[in-house]
């Protein structure tokens, strides 16, 4: 029995919750879900069942993607309770309305293999039942295989008109692919080939890799360095420790300005990418460097700039970094990534409290916008003295000042 909602990467969650996109990306039927799904979770599925829910007045927006390991075996009634309540709790997390269904299966040989009965049908009519139960409108339910030149070949669950929806089912259309693809990657948006990709790209590099001896070397010296500097038993410790770290915060702010300035990102040198590492290792630092990125809308930059130094950060450092890239993921409504990073991060420290919470929003669907909020109450980098970091609710958000 898979463990719902998440064991070892066997579920993720996209939340869109996060800032309005550049280009609104409209999903006119069940051909433009299937070329969607992909952009939607960052990758293109394969035995699983992905659910994208809707919700808000008028216009319906996707407001939770979410993705789980598609049984191998039949499931007991027991067993699909539990598998589509774990799917329940997170779409009442998000507030979710209205809900499709699509189902990955393992490739068949042929089109016609599906043309007498669909795969997991038990196991769609099942989370039918339980999510109408439970308040959903579940509108669409599909199977959806991949299919020649990158399209995909897919079926419907709710309908049974051979003129509508034949028992070869239907290709997607190069012009659909091309429309809602391209207005993915306006948005920033990409569907690497799988998932392995995805864990690929956060993955370490090779312990001969050059980069990562400069970068642990680089990281040493900066500590033996601030190590003298700020000895415990120095007079005014307390003073100097905060002076280091409002000036810590202000130096990486500026390393990330700088890099987020360049198209593409341009990746510092390794003494800043050091500084990168310690600064984040330092919680009120991190929490603040970050919010500032948040507040400038460089989170896509701060991902593409902190994603290859989660592959080469040393044992120490790499729960911070990794757990930075985690939620700037998460901000941005990229739970695949979001989740990846996290495993990265407990490989590190299982105990780090960034990737707990993280870990806690996204397996129950709750959207980045509470997080969002919360620090855009940080106070300014520029601002900081150093010393404990305090919430300001007073404070108008990043949206509210640039309107």
């Amino acid at each position: 029995m898979p463990t719902p909602p998440r064991a070892n990467g066997a579920a993720d969650a996209r939340s869109s919750a996060a800032p309005d996109p550049a280009e609104v990306v409209r999903i006119r039927g069940p051909e433009d879900l299937a070329v969607a799904v992909p952009y939607l979770i960052g990758f293109r599925p394969e035995r699983s069942v992905v659910v994208v829910a809707t919700s808000g007045p008028g216009r319906q927006r996707v407001c939770v993607t979410m993705r789980v390991d598609l049984p191998t075996d039949p499931m007991a009634d027991e067993e699909l309770v539990a598998y589509g309540g774990s799917i329940i709790r997170a779409l009442r997390h998000a507030a979710a309305e209205r809900v499709s269904v699509l189902v990955y299966p393992p490739l068949p040989p042929g089109p016609d293999r599906f043309a007498l009965e669909l795969p997991n049908t038990a196991l769609v009519d099942g989370l039918r039942d339980q999510l109408t139960a439970a308040g959903f409108e579940v509108v669409e339910a599909l199977c959806v295989v991949e299919a020649e030149e990158g399209r995909a070949r897919y079926w419907s669950y709710l309908c049974r008109d051979d003129g509508c929806c034949p028992p070869q089912g239907r290709l997607t259309e190069s012009s659909a692919a091309t429309r809602v693809g391209f207005a993915f990657v306006s948005n920033g948006r990409s569907a690497l080939p799988t998932r392995a990709d995805l864990v690929r790209s956060l993955s370490p590099v090779d312990s001969t890799d050059p980069e990562r001896a400069g970068l642990l070397a680089a990281v040493r010296d900066l500590e033996r360095a601030t190590a003298a500097a700020l000895g415990p038993d120095r007079p005014g410790a307390e003073r100097a420790l905060c002076a280091w770290r409002a000036d810590l915060a202000r130096q990486a702010d500026a390393v990330l300005t700088t890099a987020a300035a360049t198209v593409p990102v341009a990746a510092p040198a390794v003494a800043q990418q050091a500084l990168l590492l310690v600064a984040l290792s330092h919680v009120g630092v991190r929490d603040l460097v970050l919010g500032e990125a948040a507040r400038r809308s460089e989170l896509v930059e701060v991902v593409d700039l902190l994603a290859p130094m989660v592959r080469r950060a040393p044992a120490g450092h790499l729960a911070p970094v990794a757990a930075s890239v985690a939620l700037c993921a998460y901000l941005l409504g990229d739970g695949a990534l979001s989740w990846v990073a996290l495993d990265r991060a407990q490989e590190d420290d299982p105990g780090y409290s960034l990737s707990d919470l993280l870990a806690r929003c996204l397996a129950n669907g709750v959207g980045p916008t509470r997080m969002q909020e919360a620090m855009w109450c940080l106070p300014p980098v520029s601002e900081w003295d150093g010393g404990r970091v305090v919430l300001e609710p007073g404070r108008r958000s990043y949206r509210e000042a640039t309107d």
